[in-house]
């Protein structure tokens, strides 16, 4: 685990963003999301679980500099010390929002992601499960997407250092066997996942 610090601290470190989200707009999703958090969990309304939801970061880029950790500064993002909780909380929203809605920020944050600690591997978790165990609507918004993103999905979904752990296999194994009768996703994910694994096995080699 890396070293934490507290939220009125990240709050006033000034953090380097490569693209075009100010930092004004990433400290205000900041605040409201402790905000509706706190809100959220203290009096369990609907609309707080709504407000949550939806400042909660819709793609890769803006949930990795919350809840990531800055290695251009070697130094935990504004959330990091919050991440687990506020992913967890994410994750029991699929009963809260509707079915539409919940999977596409889902899926958007997975695009273009990659594999780190911490809070990603949180979010990945998370992401799994709710695919496992409810696959035909998450399956359903998936379709909704073209081949390229639906491969990038699966990228992520299965992006891990240990590719060849017995817990990978049985994971891809899973997959395999739930999704085989949609034949477009569950090409696409041979296709990807045939990929990556021979990618994985050519790095290892040369290490």
């Amino acid at each position: 685990m890396k070293p934490k610090l507290t939220l009125l601290l990240y709050i006033n470190i000034v953090f380097l963003f490569p693209t075009v989200y100010s930092q004004d707009t990433i400290q205000k999703t900041v605040l409201s999301l402790v905000q509706y958090y706190d809100k959220a969990i203290s009096d369990d309304g609907e609309v707080s679980k709504q407000l949550f939801f939806d400042v909660f970061p819709d793609n890769f880029q803006i949930f990795n500099s919350i809840y990531g950790w800055n290695d251009q500064t070697n130094r935990p993002q504004y959330l990091y010390d919050s991440a687990y909780n506020h992913i967890i909380f994410f994750c029991k929203l699929s009963n809260n929002i509707p079915t539409e809605l919940y999977y596409k920020k889902m899926i958007n944050i997975c695009l273009n992601a990659h594999w780190e600690a911490d809070a990603i591997n949180y979010f990945q978790n998370c992401m799994q499960t709710q695919f496992l165990t409810n696959t035909e609507p998450f399956l359903s918004v998936l379709g909704l997407y073209d081949d390229t993103s639906i491969k990038k999905f699966w990228h992520f979904f299965f992006d891990t250092p240990y590719f060849d752990h017995p817990f990978q296999l049985a994971l891809y194994d899973k997959v395999h066997t739930t999704i085989e009768q949609n034949d477009r996703i569950f090409l696409l994910m041979q296709e990807q996942y045939s990929y990556d694994k021979n990618m994985y096995l050519i790095h290892k080699k040369e290490k």
